[in-house]
């Protein structure tokens, strides 16, 4: 593959990577790489990794939710018990207060067991898939 240096209108020179090349090593926009001189005339380009740590933290969350439910007259309790029961759809919900409760931090095999007790759906997941998405949860949505 070969690829065209740019210049910006500064005068930098920018070496564009395409997507098909950046998929292809596992690379994001965003990544941080290193050009190291291989002095031979060639250059190698790598991913700059960071140390990175897992942290559990475990909050509680106080919300106001809202719900209108249409009963028959005189029958009150059967809208408490259609929010109990998880019957009904919130038309509006407010966040009072977060508060942390617990926090611990969790080797990479921990953070993935986590995932895939929380998530059933992960368990075809590989492992690595599971840390990449930890690292950007903008993948879950």
């Amino acid at each position: 593959m070969q690829v065209t240096l740019e210049q910006d209108e500064n005068g930098d020179l920018i070496l564009p990577l395409p997507e098909e090349l950046l998929k292809e090593v596992g690379w994001k926009t965003d990544d941080v790489l290193t050009w190291t001189d291989n002095e031979d005339g060639t250059y190698t380009l790598s991913k700059k990794e960071t140390a990175v740590e897992y942290v559990l933290v475990e909050a509680v969350r106080l919300q106001r939710i809202q719900y209108v439910e249409v009963v028959p007259a005189g029958k009150t309790e059967w809208a408490l018990d259609s929010v109990v029961l998880g019957e009904c759809i919130e038309f509006s919900n407010k966040e009072i207060s977060t508060n942390v409760v617990s926090h611990r931090t969790l080797t990479a095999v921990q953070a993935i067991e986590l995932v895939k007790s929380e998530f059933p759906n992960t368990a075809d997941y590989s492992d690595q898939d599971i840390l990449d998405t930890l690292a950007d949860w903008s993948a879950w949505e």
